[in-house]
């Protein structure tokens, strides 16, 4: 179960702030979510919290201030916030700050869909796998930005309109949409076959990783499962995703650390064991390493209740 997002208006007696909402079979299993919202002269807080959608956000002016792994960052204008499933943020304005901003979210299945036969698929799987590893990009590129807003304007507008095929409109701006953004970060096509090439020699080690992150498990055993040399593997894991196997799995442990408190009010200690932590001494220095902040001061941080 996926924490609750709760989106608070702070200044409940004044003019509503504009939320337009467009989506298409929440429940189903490639569906996707796309909204506008303004908020001139107000305040708002999104609640920490995570969900299985893909997420893009486009600042079209104002400013929005967004967490993402406990690092705060000041969008503005022009500003690509790309946030991949299952990553833990949240988000909040001021009333001088005056955001306006577009929201696409997407579960990645939506790119498993069989009826779009003529589509390089591979490159959206590659797509995806590499935002799983990054968790979020950040970019700034206005020959993206601009054709990105059109997109989803349209994309809304066609679900708004509900009119013959409006299904299959919606879904080519989403293809068109991902297509803009696979390109910015990948620059080239050489370079995506590059990553994909590489990435399915190592794509079962993480997802064993994923599947046995709470089991004592070690960098050997992932190398056996990919039938690749210790040395080799390490090197090639280093490449796909900046982070060694040790860090890569610390890092794993404390998301997953992070959504079990979302989840639940739990301890420390049983959320820290949960998430495949076997020394909670250990846990806490690991946690601060990569954090930069205690495990206690992170849930201060962010609100939550700890019931010891």
């Amino acid at each position: 179960m996926k924490k609750t997002t709760q989106i608070i208006d702070l200044n409940p007696s004044g003019s509503p702030a504009v939320r337009k909402e467009h989506h298409h079979v929440l429940d189903a299993p490639d569906s996707y979510y796309a909204y506008y919202n303004e908020y001139h002269n107000r305040r708002m807080q999104c609640t920490t919290h995570y969900h299985e959608y893909m997420e893009l956000i486009l600042i079209s002016s104002g400013s929005l201030h967004i967490n993402i792994k406990y690092k705060t960052f000041t969008c503005t204008p022009g500003n690509i916030i790309l946030l991949a499933e299952n990553t833990i943020h949240s988000a909040w304005c001021d009333s001088a700050d005056n955001a306006c901003f577009h929201v696409l979210q997407v579960k990645p299945l939506f790119f498993a869909n069989t009826a779009v036969k003529s589509i390089n698929a591979l490159h959206y799987t590659a797509f995806i796998n590499y935002m799983k590893v990054n968790q979020y990009a950040i970019l700034h590129d206005p020959e993206t930005f601009h054709p990105l807003v059109d997109l989803v304007v349209k994309l809304i507008q066609e679900i708004e309109g509900g009119m013959l095929g409006y299904d299959v409109a919606t879904r080519s701006y989403i293809y068109l949409i991902f297509t803009y953004l696979m390109r910015n970060m990948f620059a080239n096509q050489e370079k995506i076959n590059d990553y994909i090439y590489n990435f399915k020699k190592i794509e079962k080690a993480i997802v064993f990783i994923h599947d046995n992150y709470m089991k004592d498990i070690n960098m050997a055993m992932a190398a056996n499962k990919v039938n690749l040399t210790y040395n080799y593997f390490s090197w090639l894991f280093i490449k796909i995703t900046s982070h060694t196997f040790s860090e890569y799995l610390n890092l794993t442990r404390i998301q997953e650390f992070e959504r079990i408190l979302l989840n639940g009010r739990k301890s420390i200690s049983t959320a820290a064991l949960e998430a495949g932590f076997t020394n909670v001494t250990h846990f806490n220095r690991v946690y601060k390493k990569y954090r930069k902040v205690s495990p206690r001061q992170y849930i201060r941080n962010f609100d939550s209740v700890l019931s010891e």
